[in-house]
């Protein structure tokens, strides 16, 4: 299995069209959840299989959690998600794959915590980021789409979430 994507509770239309979009991205597995609790499908997880579960808020994708066998490993903010269907220059549904830049040492941790191997970078469409030039969001990073080194555009903006606990110290 090795990357498992899928959504919280109700997603909306966007929040399930983003996580087939990052099935293609990533070589995961786009799973419907249904009524699967979180625990149900950590436990479906093998030991370097990764889960993860995209959140919505007002419509749209707003947080990536990503979990490991043993819990919760990261969560990331996402904003201004645009979806591949969205871009004029690419006819979407012939895309089988995407390679991912390894220049960024930002992309690199996320790579590494979601436990995927990266495409050859010899492929048309390619996936890079930059810093977002957006001043309400100069701490995130921009997931970029390019052809054949020109930039079709963002796809959207990531940033590491401050792990928020309870009470008792547990993440939240």
């Amino acid at each position: 299995m090795n990357l498992l994507i899928t959504t919280s509770r109700r997603p909306s239309k966007r929040t399930r069209s983003f996580i087939k979009d990052l099935a293609l991205i990533f070589g995961g597995v786009k799973f419907n959840r249904g009524k699967y609790s979180l625990e149900e499908l950590i436990a479906r997880l093998g030991d370097e299989d990764r889960l993860v579960v995209v959140d919505t808020k007002k419509g749209n994708p707003s947080r990536m959690r990503i979990y490991g066998k043993h819990g919760l490993l990261k969560t990331y903010l996402i904003r201004k998600v645009k979806l591949l269907r969205e871009f004029k220059d690419i006819d979407y549904k012939k895309i089988n794959k995407i390679s991912i830049s390894t220049d960024n040492e930002f992309l690199k941790n996320f790579i590494n915590i979601l436990n995927i191997r990266t495409n050859s970078n010899k492929d048309s469409l390619k996936i890079e980021i930059n810093e977002s030039k957006d001043e309400k969001f100069q701490e995130y990073k921009e997931f970029v789409l390019k052809k054949n080194s020109y930039i079709l555009g963002p796809i959207f903006l990531i940033k590491e979430a401050n792990d928020r606990r309870n009470k008792t110290g547990n993440l939240i």
